[in-house]
């Protein structure tokens, strides 16, 4: 088809792990207001838990907010000095290296925080709408209905751009080892007066493979056929989430695998790195709906933890863990 979509046992673009990967982990680090889910040392703490529990070779470790203030520091990837910095961070993923986990740290696909002096250098190429306004993300963190700014978005069709990117991915890369690069916001369209955005993530992505041919690239959705031809897996289900699981099964199947997205509903109700007041949210019937939804599509099996506190040997974390025994990907 347009896409090339291929079948999943069949995508050149899929590491040999990932077909017998049956468990993702999201770790939580630092918060959009600075609440610290997980320093390093306790996502080390972690992986010494989780490795009694399931196989660490198939399981995914995702961490989100390892960089500082979740958002705040696009396209700057350096592990968080208030989380540890760089020298606790080199014992979690030694931790990881010795158990045999899969670890995927979260970047953006085309984000230049605000926050970060550097940004105004890339503004140039910075995305536009249909009437030449410059695009950006923004959100409500403060919850005064009035929503801020957050990061640029800067076209991935521009070259200048994607150099920044694959330099930040090098860096994650040779300094700590880094097997697979999660890049958010990558399941995206827009209708770029200057840019083909599509052309841009295509080149992007067959760039970063040609340069780490042995690492795993994955990115946010599904969401239409567009991410799911750039990568084999996506992050896809959350608590909020609403769709026909027999079509969306029948749809992208074939073609990937997902695990549950860093927004999902915890096991138990702490906030995570995005969200102000997670009492709104969660209850036990809305966790245990997103979980069934996730079964019914074939989602791997996915423990958000957005903090410290969460219990690993809490009954929701026991039933994730007898699925993603069980586990059997559609197909």
């Amino acid at each position: 088809g347009a896409f090339g979509l291929r079948p999943f046992a069949e995508r050149a673009d899929t590491k040999p792990w990932l077909k017998d990967l049956a468990l993702t982990v999201i770790l939580h680090g630092r918060s959009h207001d600075g609440k610290i889910g997980h320093t390093f040392a306790d996502m080390t703490q972690r992986l010494e838990e989780l490795a009694l529990s399931f196989s660490p070779r198939r399981t995914l470790i995702k961490l989100v907010g390892f960089e500082g203030r979740v958002d705040h520091a696009w396209p700057h990837n350096d592990p968080d000095p208030v989380l540890g910095g760089p020298a606790a961070f080199d014992i979690f993923m030694a931790t990881a290296r010795r158990f045999g986990f899969h670890v995927m740290p979260h970047l953006n696909v085309w984000g230049a925080s605000y926050d970060n002096p550097e940004t105004k250098q890339w503004l140039p190429y910075q995305v536009q709408d249909q009437e030449g306004h410059p695009v950006s993300w923004s959100w409500d963190y403060d919850e005064d209905e009035i929503a801020e700014d957050v990061f640029a978005y800067i076209s991935p069709d521009a070259p200048e751009w994607r150099a920044v990117l694959r330099r930040k991915v090098r860096e994650m890369i040779e300094r700590y080892g880094i097997d697979t690069i999660f890049l958010d916001q990558a399941g995206t369209f827009v209708n770029d007066r200057r840019y083909d955005h599509f052309r841009g993530l295509k080149t992007l992505y067959t760039e970063l493979r040609a340069d780490w041919p042995a690492v795993q690239f994955t990115g946010e959705g599904a969401t239409h056929e567009i991410s799911a031809s750039l990568y084999p897996l996506l992050s896809g289900i959350s608590g909020g989430t609403e769709f026909v699981p027999e079509m969306y099964r029948r749809l992208f199947g074939p073609y990937i695998r997902q695990h549950g997205h860093s927004i999902s509903l915890p096991p138990e109700p702490y906030r995570g790195v995005w969200f102000v007041s997670p009492g709104n949210w969660w209850t036990k019937e809305k966790y245990e709906a997103q979980e069934a939804r996730a079964a019914q599509v074939g989602a791997i099996p996915t423990l958000n933890l957005t903090d410290r506190r969460i219990r690993l040997a809490g009954e929701a974390i026991k039933d994730v863990m007898v699925r993603a025994r069980q586990y059997a990907p559609p197909g």
